[in-house]
């Protein structure tokens, strides 16, 4: 049996036991316990999805270091310094966004776009709510290798802790009415004026709601845009939904099937494969919400279903 390769971020992690900690330790060692390390934030490398396309940027084996406002004014210049001559210009250069020396507010305030304070105590119902999901996805993804002060984990775990309870069912609640509207009304109207560009935007971001509410409703944030389907494809009972979406992409366009046919808004075209597939992914859809206690009822209009959620949130 072929053996496994180690992902990137083991091999940062072997990196960081090898080179790293000793660099810290003979270099640094009155900081060596208030340094927080590990590979966290962007990168494909942080979701376990590189691979050999993820090499064409921002890629190289290397860690994060992450201080108290503090420490960083005291050793952050020289500790950095260090790193780069641990890992060499050219993989410094590659990598000094998104690996090297930050402050532990610093590195939150840049992930999820808001003021964030080493005294973190959690975000206020409105960050909850306009912070995008990919945000919080890459703010707790990948891996802590060390923290003994753990103020870094702490507001990891904070985040990780997913949605209160009202915030998690608006959005779900939006993005219901998101797949009805694009999915489910829009896509029709625009292929039955015969605007097939509008079709395919509806197309697209029909496909994404209903990701969207995969997601949702497993209680985990979604990745960036580019690795939703990728991560949808490992969420456990969601492989229907995930080949379902997929046959959707791959489905050229359906003029053929509106020539001749008057739009109707109180009915499918059942000769549009799309129309038929995303009525498909919706029957998924409802089978989860009323698994999960959602909604109930087998009406596959998805506005129904956001309707009742929404009246849940108190």
């Amino acid at each position: 049996m072929e053996e496994k390769k180690p992902s990137t971020i083991e091999l940062c992690h072997r990196f960081y036991l090898e080179k790293g900690a000793p660099m810290i330790h003979e270099k640094f060692p009155d900081y060596e316990e208030r340094i927080a390390v590990g590979v966290c934030g962007e990168g494909s490398d942080c979701l376990g999805y590189d691979d050999a396309v993820s090499q064409d940027h921002d890629y190289g084996i290397g860690f994060c270091m992450w201080l108290t406002a503090e420490d960083h004014d005291a050793i952050g210049g020289p500790l950095q310094e260090a790193y780069r001559a641990l890992i060499g210009p050219s993989e410094a250069s590659r990598l000094d966004f998104r690996r090297g020396v930050c402050t532990i507010a610093g590195f939150y305030q840049r992930t999820l776009g808001i003021p964030v304070e080493e005294g973190f105590r959690g975000l206020t119902a409105g960050q909850w709510f306009h912070t995008e999901e990919y945000q919080l996805n890459t703010a707790v993804s990948g891996r802590v290798f060390r923290d003994d002060l753990g103020i870094f984990s702490g507001i990891r775990r904070e985040l990780s802790a997913y949605y209160p309870n009202p915030i998690w069912k608006m959005r779900l609640a939006n993005a219901a009415h998101d797949f009805a509207q694009y999915a489910q009304a829009n896509y029709g109207r625009s292929m039955g004026r015969g605007d097939l560009v509008a079709a395919e935007l509806c197309k697209a971001k029909g496909i994404e709601a209903a990701m969207n509410m995969a997601f949702l409703m497993e209680r985990i944030y979604g990745p960036y845009y580019k690795w939703k389907y990728r991560a949808l494809q490992d969420l456990a009972g969601y492989g229907e939904l995930a080949e379902i979406l997929c046959q959707i992409s791959v489905t050229g366009s359906q003029v053929s099937a509106w020539e001749g046919y008057t739009y109707d808004p109180r009915r499918i075209n059942l000769s549009d494969q799309v129309e038929m597939l995303f009525e498909k992914a919706a029957v998924f859809l409802v089978g989860k919400l009323r698994e999960k206690g959602l909604s109930q009822g087998n009406e596959t209009f998805m506005d129904y279903h956001g309707a009742i959620i929404a009246e849940q949130v108190d």
